[in-house]
């Protein structure tokens, strides 16, 4: 990880934040000071087509073992999926399986929007994992055969604590 400007973030988001650069990936990210990072284990025999993940968490509540969210951001080779998938091929695949997926998921909408300066789609809904709700929200982009994508996670009654850093997250990415 290398530092960006403290005073360039501190304009964008106040002094709360830092970034997070891979120059392997070329990817970077303001993220708030006290939410966690790491790299999950990417399995290429479950997952051929994942190049990158890092994932963030919100901060621990006293007595809850499990984070209120996570800020995922993501770039698969999706050319391993289907060759030449394009980004209207992706959402329509996405979209599919969320509506097929019924009663576990609700609130579903998709918007038109960008992702570090790319055309991109933007999707939310709730879905059921295990025995709650989880709000997920994602954005994502197709380019040159990779999808780039940032996602969150996060239980609806913590939206309201966590959905600027989201926000900030979201328009902090860069890929390049």
């Amino acid at each position: 990880m290398q530092p960006a400007s403290a005073s360039f973030i501190d304009d964008l988001f106040g002094p709360n934040y830092e970034t997070y650069q891979n120059s392997t990936y070329n990817v970077k990210v303001d993220y708030p000071k006290d939410w966690e990072y790491f790299h999950p284990e990417i399995d290429k025999k479950t997952e051929p087509e994942q190049i990158f993940q890092v994932m963030f968490t919100t901060p621990y509540e006293s007595g809850n073992p499990d984070p209120g969210g996570s800020v995922s951001v993501d770039i698969e080779d999706i050319n391993k999926l289907k060759p030449t998938t394009t980004l209207e091929q992706y959402k329509n695949r996405v979209m599919k399986n969320l509506k097929e997926a019924g009663k576990d998921v609700k609130g579903l909408s998709l918007s038109t929007t960008t992702l570090d300066g790319e055309t991109a789609y933007r999707i939310e809904e709730q879905m059921w994992m295990l025995d709650h709700w989880m709000k997920d929200i994602s954005i994502f982009s197709v380019k040159d055969g990779k999808l780039y994508q940032i996602s969150s996670l996060i239980r609806p009654e913590e939206m309201d604590k966590y959905s600027e850093a989201i926000e900030n997250m979201f328009k902090s990415v860069k890929f390049h």
